[in-house]
């Protein structure tokens, strides 16, 4: 099931007894390989198969008697063809004619050839394990026969012999058993016509339904039958009667141009052609032909692989039985693979050989010992080839001790030129199959075959195979370019690109291969080191086992480079976007960096970003981190996620990670060995040896110390100075030298640098640079290793790695300090404090916590412990000593280099001036003194509110030593609130230690110290460590509150007071300025209303600047303001700057005023003749109620107001019970109405109304009794502490129904102590005198209950509002009265009693007055006026002049009569009656500012005794458009009520028992009598029935 090589291809026998290969082998080949082929198992889904090479085998048979007549050799022809197609193609191999297939002599002339006997095939020995053979898929027998009558005589028996003799396991009814389905084979019969043979005059092919052939046949002599073909006589022949079964022959017909003319027979001229029809039927024969051959060798391979399946599962389910073998079972299941692998199914056979690796790392742990040893006998215990090395290089050691010299260099190793050990990895290297199968190899042998069958799978399907020379000149490439240090893919176009891909491969694969070889490499090299010393344990002794050590070392680090570059070179590719090296341009940068003083800016990197190397380069603001001009040019930039515009193709990240990493193996396998010769590039050792060398002191004075170093070269010089083992020639020219081994290991950094560089590995970047920094280092170039060392500095500092990083810095302080770079160095200093005080906290914590941890432990992140002391001494002096040179102040991080900050956060009070001061404690962890100029402190508000910042500085110089430091700060600052410290900085000359706690990060780096800080360190802001400072009750103060009298008819003011307390103020300037949005003080309008202050000056808008006040001063401003839009409340700022005897001070306050009133009044106003009565609604704004002191209208000439006598008591108003004031206003006797100018602000009278809040006013009360008993105690200097606290929590307590009971009771409960919360505003004081205040404070909630309110003690509280109010303007008034009158036309002196239906006689007495309109407009003159009686039509029907117009002066008097008639009984109200005063259209009526309202009169009403309107009256009326003149209406009837009764004084209703009623007997109304003639009325009975259930009596 496979074949000798590992390629694509299944191999088809052909049987060719006439010898007629020769002349279709070049149409064949050209057809091949078969493409589009669809393999559908039942065990698998659908697999696709691309192309699928075919090799054609002749079959082999004795030797023939030579023939009489001979033909050209055909063999070099028929190869040649192969050769061209199978290249044309890509496939590796083409079929070729094997010797003995045919003879070099055959006849020329084809057409009837003697036929040759067929010989039964030798007995073949069938091996009893599958996959070890090679069989073919299909057998094909190319028969050639012209006429019916040669293909009865011989070529049918010729067939059925062939058939008989070579096709047994194929036929389907003999009995198949596994063995031979192992080697399942179709086969089929070709049928060649050669052209112009009698066969094709007479037949034609015909490929079976669908196959499109049109089959000819000849005429014959027999009438109404046609003549069977050859081709029809071998279907009937062979093909079977079955419809399912295979059809096995088809038919060649060759056409003369696909024959070459020496090949062609006599009997066809290479002059002949052939019609159109004759030209196709060729082809579609092939086609047919091409699809037969496709198919029956995919029914093999069906075949095949089911059985394979079937015995792998039975093995398989066998493993635990005894005897079984898992070298057996890799075979059968490897023939599998391999079969899939012939078929071009590579995927299927990498996963066949994937389950054998897992299935032989299951039984590795049964068979490996835990010391390595192999056990067991299914492996070896080492391997043969591996041990005759290692013997050979133990030889050459022995010889090089004994001549005591180097030798020559290939004896030394013991390196045999002849052996090629640069591709070990091969699965052609050993006959792998062998051993395994003759449990005869090693597992060591048995990994590296079965990964060798992986890589060559994953090289196929990534497009990537190379044969063993291209391989080996690659390598020979790869080895010299290294040499330069450059790469295959990255050398100059002058220098060709050999030995790289063309960019065609699949880069997935080839990731996927270095993957594997990443992880196989290690495993592989554990497994070799276990296989040489068991190979070595039986030959050396204890005393040789350092000499071994040093030999294996050897053979496995040369075998792992060999390895690496094998993989390496096979996975080159063009597709991967490596940048050229410059590595050539690195060694100049030492002498240009000096040459600018260490200082100076370098050449940038010629190096382009991998990115770009595909696309064009990014261009934008983000671009990637530059750091500094120390950075090499050599340095790829680092390439993040965010500078990634463009995205390369899909897989090359991962190609060049994993390529790395096998850079990374070599890298390891050369470091190993260059450490046996002390040659080292480790950090840890160079941290040791050199910057804090151990001596190994003698106990023999005599004897001089020695150093470590001296110690390591000795053991170099001892142990490491052959090359013994080391095969590879890459690590042999690496160990010629130290330079030689410094310039490979800094070349395959490169690479691995480079190959991160592509693959967005920032962090593997950056290690692989600490590498080449150490390197750097230990080849004296410092100016390099300082540009490493910069750039690598914020990458270990951001990751927390301390111990790498602090070992780096002090390597790095070394070589700046070497070079006189004084900037550079303060930085790098900075850093290691920085590492000392983190060491010295985490060991303080540990010792707090009573931890103990070993030494060098750490944790995830690598934090230093304990024992990773680092050591600082001289740093801080050195420090300062650099620092003095600096050109300006250096802010640098205060918590990374000292311990715990402790800010008090009780302030303490100065005892004779205003301010206060805090204590603040520095723990010093350095060894050496620090000597600081001031520590300050900044204190921001600690709830967001707007509060001034605060400053506190320390007075004097200090000094702080190692341990707990107090120093004291303090400020004039007189700012009352809530503070946290947010920032805290020591200056020390130009160095400031700044640490800011609100953000929690340190304080923004100068350009000079750009490092930061992840320390642990912190000041909680937590309620724990809120500083609440509060002033003296002597201090300066100031206030802003609303004022106590406010009128309406003035401009908004606020009240500013200022109180000096016990400071005699020299000078002071006052600032007052808006808090609120959209708020406007007029400070050009201030003044004073209380106290005397001289204003020297006013520098600027709301600043004044004033002169002397003594002590115990007051003094009041009102302050006008305006607002943009309205404000529920409006801020405002005062700040004072003053001077005292004792300094200058400061003093801030915000304040919150609500600008809507408490209260609110609405008035109604009732007009009569000759007065106005005014009812003024006295209500609250809000839900708290208000208590009225008195409320007064005050008259104003022309007017005279009669109010109601003022209150025995205040009235308390509450939200939902408004308080009415009702005032008489009239108009003097001696005022002339004519006389007085019509001004508005004339008619204005004033409402003063004298109140008090009610909140204010308890707030008042209890503010006075408590601030009494502060007096009277001991804790009179906390008033401003705790009265503000007790006003707050009275306000957030008291609600509105807690007020109304108050206002109605008169008592305040102040509330239990711990209601009160008092343990908040106590936390400002420290702990025993906290404790004491809260003694008191209880004590005094004890003696309140309850406080009594007192007018005396809230007068302090008592409000003024003053309110303009207007009397109104009306032009005209009416006074309307409806009466009833008696017959003789006499009003009716009692109230009247009517009855329903009957008329009741009235009269409509009509006057009006112009007392009330404006000031100087005659009222002589009469007015047209118009009248309505409106009343309600189901009560009363009007009779008479219902609507009516007239003419009337001032106060005449004008009567109508009217008749009612009432319409329903009751009490009812006399109809309304409204009146208008109409004036002309043209403007010209008469009254100042009135409503023009177009009215017409439309009908006129007939009077009682029928007379009507004047016609004149009416007709100018009508014809007039007439406009209303603004009035009131008096109407003196309008309460008046008539009683209505009904007009029926008796009923007769009559009851009948006997009717049917089923709710009683029934009623029937008889007649009714009226009250006023008697008279009776004959109703209807139907409308007159009750039930007698409803009504009992039958008469009302």
């Amino acid at each position: 099931m496979e074949s000798s090589s590992s390629s694509s291809k299944v191999t088809v026998e052909y049987f060719d007894p006439s010898s007629v290969y020769p002349l279709i082998s070049s149409s064949l080949l050209a057809r091949l390989p078969l493409r589009n082929l669809h393999w559908k198992s039942t065990t698998r889904p659908l697999r696709s198969i691309a192309s699928l090479h075919v090799e054609l085998i002749p079959h082999e048979r004795p030797a023939l008697p030579p023939p009489s007549q001979s033909t050209p050799d055909v063999s070099n022809t028929a190869e040649s063809r192969e050769s061209t197609a199978s290249q044309d193609d890509g496939a590796a191999a083409a079929a070729r004619p094997r010797p003995g297939g045919r003879s070099s002599t055959e006849p020329q002339h084809l057409a009837n050839v003697t036929s040759i006997p067929i010989q039964a095939p030798p007995k073949e020995r069938r091996h009893q394990i599958p996959g070890l053979r090679q069989t073919p898929y299909l057998k094909l027998y190319l028969l050639r026969c012209d006429d019916n009558d040669s293909y009865k005589t011989n070529a049918r028996r010729q067939v059925r012999e062939w058939i008989k003799t070579h096709t047994t396991p194929s036929n389907p009814s003999s009995s198949v058993t596994a063995q031979e389905n192992h080697d399942a084979f179709e086969w089929l019969i070709v049928h060649v016509v050669l052209p112009s043979a009698f066969t094709s005059a007479h037949t034609s092919v015909t490929g079976g339904p669908g196959s499109g052939v049109i089959e000819r046949r000849s005429s014959t002599r027999w009438p109404g039958r046609g003549a069977s073909t050859v081709l029809e006589k071998v279907k009937a022949d062979f093909n079977g009667s079955s419809k399912s079964g295979l059809d096995r022959v088809a038919q060649i017909r060759l056409h003369q141009t696909d024959i070459p003319p020496h090949l062609l027979p006599d009997s066809i001229s290479s002059t002949d052609t052939q019609s159109d029809e004759a030209q196709q039927d060729p082809e579609t024969a092939w086609s047919d032909f091409v699809s037969k051959l496709r198919s029956l060798i995919l029914t093999s391979f069906d075949r095949r692989v089911g059985q394979y399946e079937e015995d792998i599962r039975q093995r398989d389910a066998q493993r635990h039985l005894p005897g079984w073998n898992f070298c057996t079972f890799f075979i059968l299941k490897e023939g599998l693979a391999r079969g899939f692998e012939s078929v071009g199914l590579l995927e299927d056979a990498l996963v066949g050989y994937d389950e054998l690796a897992v299935g032989l790392d299951a039984i590795v742990p049964d068979i490996v010992s835990p010391e390595g040893e192999i056990r067991g006998s299914i492996f070896n215990p080492y391997t043969q080839e591996l041990r005759q090395q290692a013997q050979t290089a133990w030889a050459s050691m022995k010889r090089r001790a004994s001549r005591d010299d180097s030798g020559d260099d290939e004896l030394d190793a013991g390196w045999d030129k002849e052996v090629d050990n640069m591709i070990p990895l091969d699965d052609n290297r050993k006959k792998y199959r062998d051993l395994i199968l003759s449990n005869n190899i090693s597992l060591f042998d048995f990994r590296c075959y079965l990964f060798a069958r992986q890589m060559s799978l994953l090289l196929r399907q990534a497009n990537a195979s190379l044969s063993r020379a291209e391989l080996r000149i690659r390598l020979n490439v790869d080895l010299e370019v290294l040499t330069e240090g450059t790469d295959l893919n990255t050398r100059p176009p002058s220098a060709g690109r050999i030995g790289v891909g063309d960019g065609s491969e699949d880069v997935l694969m080839l990731a996927e291969l270095c993957k594997r070889a990443v992880q196989f490499i290690p495993g592989i090299a554990r497994i070799m080191r276990a296989d040489l010393w068991t190979a070595f344990k039986e030959v050396i002794d204890d005393e040789e086992r350092q000499e071994v050590t040093q030999i294996v070392d050897h053979i496995v680090c040369s075998w792992i480079s060999s390895s690496v570059r094998q993989i390496l070179a096979e996975t080159c590719t063009a597709a991967l976007p490596i940048a050229p090296s410059t590595l050539l341009g690195t060694q100049a940068s030492s002498a240009k960096m000096l040459a600018h003083g260490g200082m100076g800016s370098e050449p940038k990197s010629i190096m382009p970003e991998p990115k770009t190397m595909m696309h064009p380069a990014r261009r934008g603001s983000l671009t990637p981190r530059q750091d500094g001009p120390l950075v090499p040019p050599s340095i790829p930039p680092r390439v993040s996620s965010a500078h990634r515009g463009e995205t390369l193709a899909s897989g090359v990240e991962e190609l060049a990670f994993y390529r790395a990493e096998l850079f990374l193996l070599q890298r390891n396998a050369l470091k190993l060995l260059g450490a046996s010769r002390g040659w080292s590039t480790d950090l840890g050792e160079l941290y040791e040896n050199e910057l804090h060398p151990m001596e190994n002191v003698s106990l023999d004075d005599d004897k001089p110390a020695r150093t470590n170093r001296s110690n390591e070269e000795t053991m170099a010089n001892k142990t490491g100075g052959g090359k013994a083992g080391v095969d590879d020639p890459l690590l042999r020219g690496a160990l010629e030298s130290r330079d030689a081994f410094y310039r490979l290991y800094e070349v395959l950094s490169d690479r691995i640098l480079r190959h991160f560089g592509v693959a967005a590995k920032a962090e593997l970047m950056e290690a692989t640079l600490a590498d080449l920094a150490v390197l750097k280092y230990r080849q004296g170039d410092l100016a390099t290793a300082a540009g490493y060392f910069s750039r690598l500095e914020p990458f270990y500092t951001e990751r927390g790695w301390s111990v790498i990083g602090t070992s780096m810095l002090q390597i790095h302080a070394q070589c700046l300090k070497k070079l006189d770079r004084k900037a550079d160095s303060i930085r790098v200093l900075l850093e290691l404090l920085g590492r000392s005080v983190a060491a010295e906290k985490k060991a303080i914590a540990r010792r707090r916590d009573g931890r103990s941890l070993p030494r060098r432990s750490q944790n995830a992140k690598g934090d230093l412990h304990e024992d990773d002391v680092v050591l600082a001494d001289g740093y801080l002096l050195e420090l300062q000593t650099y620092s003095k040179e600096l050109p300006r102040n250096l802010t640098i991080s205060l918590s990374k280099y000292f311990g715990d900050l402790n800010v008090d956060t009780y302030p303490e009070h100065y005892p004779d001036r205003d301010g206060f001061q805090l204590r603040v404690r520095i723990t010093h962890l350095l060894p050496d003194d620090l000597a600081i100029d001031q520590v300050q402190v900044r204190l921001v508000a600690a709830s967001g509110n707007y509060i001034q910042d605060i400053w506190l500085e320390s007075v004097e110089a200090s000094m702080l030593t190692r341990g707990v430091n107090s120093v004291w700060v303090g400020t004039h600052a007189v700012v009352p609130g809530s503070y946290i410290a947010s920032q805290i900085t020591i200056v020390a000359g130009k160095l400031h230690f700044t640490h800011d706690v609100l953000s929690n990060v340190d304080a923004p780096a100068t350009p000079i110290a750009s490092t930061t800080s992840r320390s642990a360190f912190s000041i909680s802001t937590k309620k724990s460590s809120i500083i609440t400072y509060f002033p003296r009750s002597s201090a300066l103060s100031a206030k802003v509150e609303s004022p106590r009298r406010h009128s309406l008819d003035e401009s908004a003011v606020v009240d500013v007071t200022v109180s000096t307390g016990w400071n005699h103020v020299d000078q002071a300037e006052l600032r007052i300025r808006a808090a609120t949005a959209g708020l406007r003080l007029q400070t050009a309008n201030l003044h004073e209303s209380e106290g005397r202050v001289q204003i020297t000056s006013r520098p600027r808008p709301g600043v004044l600047e004033l002169g002397r006040l003594g002590a115990e001063r007051t003094i009041r401003f009102k302050v006008p303001y305006a607002v943009e839009k309205d404000l529920p409340e409006i801020s405002v700022k005062v700040e004072i700057e003053y001077t005292t005897s004792k300094g200058r001070f400061f003093y801030s306050s915000l304040s919150s005023i609500a600008v809507p009133l408490p209260l609110g009044v609405n008035v109604q106003d009732i007009f009569t003749t000759d007065a106005l009565f005014s009812t003024f609604a006295i209500s609250t704004a809000s839900s708290v109620p208000i208590r009225l002191l008195k409320a007064t209208l005050h008259a104003r000439k022309p007017f005279d107001v009669q109010s109601p006598p003022p209150w025995s008591t205040p009235l308390l108003v509450f939200p939902q019970q408004p308080a009415s004031l009702i005032c008489k206003i009239t108009r003097t006797a001696t005022a002339d109405r004519l006389s007085v100018p019509a001004a508005r602000s004339s008619t204005r009278l004033a409402l003063v109304i004298d109140y008090r809040c009610l909140d204010e006013e308890v707030a008042t009360v209890v503010e006075s009794v408590f601030r009494d008993a502060l007096h009277d105690g001991p804790h009179e200097d906390l008033s401003c502490l705790l009265l503000p606290a007790l006003r707050s929590r009275l306000r957030s307590q008291l609600m509105p129904a807690d007020l109304e009971r108050i206002g109605l009771l008169g008592e305040v409960p102040p509330g239990a102590f711990d209601s009160m919360r008092w343990d908040e505003p106590l936390k400002a004081l420290p702990p025993d005198q906290a404790r004491a205040v809260r003694g008191w404070l209880k004590k005094w909630h004890e003696q309140h209950l309850p406080i009594w309110l007192s007018s005396d003690a809230a007068s302090t509280s008592n409000r003024t509002l003053t309110l303009p109010v207007e009397v109104p303007q009306v032009p005209v008034v009416h006074t309307v009265d409806l009466v009833l009158v008696d017959h003789e036309g006499k009003p009716l002196t009692s109230s009247p009693t009517a009855t329903v239906g009957h008329l009741l006689a009235a009269e409509l007495h009509l006057e009006h007055t112009r007392l009330w309109d404006a000031p100087g407009v005659s009222t002589s003159e009469a007015i047209d006026l118009v009248y309505e009686i409106q009343g309600d039509s189901e009560t009363w029907l009007v009779g008479g002049r219902r609507r009516g117009h007239f003419r009337a002066k001032a106060k005449e008097q004008v009567r109508f009569p009217v008749m009612l008639l009432p319409l329903r009984p009751g009490h009812l109200l006399l109809p309304n009656v409204t009146v208008q005063a109409v004036g002309a259209d043209d403007g010209t009526s008469e009254g100042s500012g009135t409503a023009r309202v177009s009215s017409q009169l439309t009908q006129s009403t007939l009077p009682v005794d029928g007379s009507r309107i004047d016609p004149s009256i009416a007709r100018t009326g009508a014809s007039k458009t007439t406009s209303s003149i603004r009035s009131e209406t008096h109407n003196r009837s309008q309460a008046q009520m008539v009683l209505v009764l009904p007009d029926i004084q008796s009923t007769t209703v009559r009851l009948d028992p006997q009717s049917s009623s089923t709710a009683g007997s029934k009623v029937t109304l008889v007649d009714t009598a009226g009250r006023v003639d008697g008279s009776k009325q004959d109703l209807p009975a139907s409308s007159w029935l009750w039930s007698t259930g409803m009504m009992e009596e039958g008469s009302a």
